[in-house]
Formats: structure tokens, C-alpha cells, sequence
């Protein structure tokens, strides 16, 4: 993703950077009306466990007639309703919990925005300023006769330095364009995982919300991991190397362990130099707010198809696991092909003392 912000234009890069900043604030709206539908979503869930405290109050009352096999069966009855109206309650605290979390992040998602805009042409105007800066006293020096020839190399040691601005201008694009994605994706990143809270209580608590969870785990998951885990984890893991807290060795280890959870093969990252590129490949995504499920599949689409095979040693395991099993069981089962030969030689005697004299019989024909 980098060098394909490096071949952008300039003007490409800002523009991307508008439309990301627009995309945000066309967000705002539709993420406060998503915000005050949890809200009546609440309060309605609120009411349900009001009228299912009423119902098992009204049961448990109706239990009471004189009958005790009625009075039984009532109870029972109140009893589901009652584990009905405690799942309620898990449920509604934690949906309360997720408004409260959502009210606050679309509050100050137009702030963030706003810093974001606000830095973003701020940087970018003063990187342009020093840049046309230069560009004018390029063009001011060209005209001063007397100063190109004392000092015949000014206009090349002037056009050095306005490629450094140019090249410092274009970095803060990048940089404006990075932070307005990695808000973008951050916001989502919110979404999913306070409602994926949502998921986990009602699961514990629902059975039949069960089927749906796990019909929808899988991605959800994996979105939380690529907007906000992996993330943090590959965020966390380079500080602490680069503010010396852990080693090479522990590094390593770490990266390795980091990239078997994205999903790739543990074989694969066993290979320090396989290990290395998918590490920076993570690592630049990242920063540039866009490690997805598409780029994942890429890097484990470019890994080598005999990388990712288990050494020799475990291959031999495998194949000599099954055989040491059947030749227990064929140990076992010895003294009974052993029993029942012995069986069949006696059967076979039998057999013969109640023949008549083979060579007697040979004899008379």
C-alpha cells in the first residue's frame, strides 16, 4: 500500500483524503440514528422485563388454587419465565452498557474529525507554503544575473532542496490521507465490537440466539480482529521492541505467535525469512489503516506451497503413529486366533476317529 501512495500525485492523495473525510461526516448521521434506534431499543427491552417480572408474579399468584399438581405445573411454568426474564436482565444491562459506549463514540467522532481536518490542512499548507516558497525564489535567482555567476551551482543546489520540500509535502499527504482511514475504520471497528458484547451475553443466555451467533461468529470476529485486535497487538509487540522491553529472541517468538493467530500457517512462519515479510506486510497495513480480510488471503495466498508442510520428523510420526497402533492390536488379538486354531485342530480330530480306515477302504476297491 505504501508504494502505491508513493506513485499517487500529490493532488490524487488530497483528494482521497477529502473523500475519506467526507465519507466520515456522511457517517455522523446515519451513526446517531443507529445510536437512538439502541436507545429505544433499550427502553423497549426495559419494558419487556417489567411485563416478564409482571408475568411470573401473575403465574406464581395463579399457582396458588388448592390443587397440588396444579400448583406444580403453574410453578413450573413461572420458573421458565422467570429464567426467561433473568436472560432479559443480562441482556438489557449489557445492550445499556453498548448505548452508553456509542453515544460517546458518535459524540466525539465529529470531533475527532474536525482535529483530523483541521491538522491535516494545516500540515499540508505549510509544507506547500515552504515548497512554493522555494519555487519562487528559484524562479527570483534565475533572474539575478550577478549571483549565477558567483556562484554558478545556486539554481541545482536550490532545486535539490526544492525536491526535499516537495517530497516533505507529499509525506504529510500520506500521513493526512493514513489518519483519515485509520479514523474511518476505527469508527466501524467501535461498532462491531460493542455489538459483538451484545452476541456473547445473549449466546450465555439464549440458546436459541445460539444458531444465529454462530452463523455470524466467524466474521464478526474477524472483523474485530482486523479493525482493532491485530492492530493493537502488532502496535503493542513494536513498541515494546523498539523501547527495548523484550529481545530479538522474544520478538521473534511474539511475531511468530502474532501471525499464526492472523491465521497463517505455523509451519509457514517457522521460516524466519517467511516470518519477516509477512510481519512488515501486517505492520505496513496497519499503519496505513487498511489490514483486511482481502490482504490477509493475498500474503497467504503468496506463501510457498512446500513452506507450509510439517518438517520430516513430524511427517514420520504421523505415518508410524497408526502403524505402532495396529500392531498392538494385532498383540492382542493373538491368544484368540491362537484359541480358535487350536479349536479347529481338535474338531479335525474328532472328525477322523469316526472315519473308517482309509487304506482299508483303498483296499477293497
Amino acid at each position: 500500500m505504501e508504494n502505491e501512495l508513493l506513485i499517487k500525485s500529490i493532488d490524487e492523495l488530497e483528494n482521497d483524503t477529502r473523500n475519506t473525510h467526507q465519507a466520515i461526516r456522511n457517517l455522523i448521521p446515519k451513526y446517531k440514528i443507529v445510536v437512538e434506534r439502541c436507545i429505544l431499543f433499550d427502553k423497549a427491552e426495559q419494558q419487556m422485563v417489567k411485563a416478564a417480572e409482571g408475568l411470573v408474579e401473575s403465574m406464581e399468584t395463579m399457582g396458588d388454587c388448592g390443587h397440588n399438581d396444579l400448583n406444580v405445573g403453574m410453578l413450573n411454568i413461572a420458573n421458565m419465565f422467570s429464567m426467561w426474564k433473568n436472560n432479559l436482565i443480562e441482556i438489557t444491562d449489557q445492550f445499556k452498557i453498548i448505548c452508553e459506549n456509542l453515544v460517546n463514540d458518535s459524540t466525539n467522532l465529529p470531533k475527532e474529525l474536525d482535529r483530523a481536518q483541521d491538522e491535516a490542512k494545516k500540515n499540508i499548507s505549510k509544507a506547500n507554503d515552504e515548497w512554493k516558497k522555494i519555487n519562487k525564489k528559484i524562479d527570483s535567482t534565475k533572474k539575478n544575473k550577478k549571483l549565477l555567476l558567483k556562484n554558478p551551482n545556486i539554481i541545482n543546489e536550490m532545486q535539490n532542496t526544492e525536491k526535499e520540500k516537495k517530497e516533505a509535502l507529499k509525506t504529510v499527504t500520506i500521513e493526512a490521507y493514513k489518519d483519515a482511514l485509520n479514523l474511518l475504520r476505527g469508527s466501524y471497528g467501535t461498532i462491531f465490537e460493542n455489538f459483538k458484547k451484545v452476541y456473547d451475553v445473549k449466546v450465555t443466555a439464549d440458546s436459541k440466539a445460539e444458531q444465529i451467533f454462530n452463523a455470524q461468529i466467524k466474521d464478526i470476529n474477524d472483523l474485530i480482529n482486523y479493525t482493532k485486535d491485530i492492530p493493537q497487538k502488532c502496535n503493542t509487540l513494536f513498541s515494546m521492541y523498539n523501547n527495548k522491553f523484550i529481545d530479538d529472541t522474544a520478538f521473534k517468538e511474539e511475531s511468530k505467535e502474532l501471525l499464526i493467530e492472523i491465521g497463517f500457517n505455523k509451519y509457514a512462519v517457522q521460516k524466519q525469512e517467511i516470518a519477516d515479510r509477512l510481519l512488515n506486510s501486517v505492520k505496513t497495513a496497519v499503519e496505513n489503516g487498511l489490514f483486511t480480510t482481502g490482504l490477509v488471503k493475498k500474503l497467504m495466498n503468496s506463501i510457498p506451497e512446500d513452506a507450509k508442510k510439517p518438517p520430516v520428523e513430524e511427517e514420520l510420526i504421523d505415518i508410524l503413529e497408526p502403524i505402532q497402533e495396529d500392531q498392538q492390536q494385532l498383540t492382542q488379538s493373538t491368544p484368540i486366533m491362537t484359541q480358535k486354531k487350536e479349536d479347529t485342530q481338535k474338531s479335525s480330530d474328532m472328525i477322523k476317529s469316526t472315519i473308517p480306515n482309509s487304506s482299508h477302504l483303498v483296499e477293497k476297491a
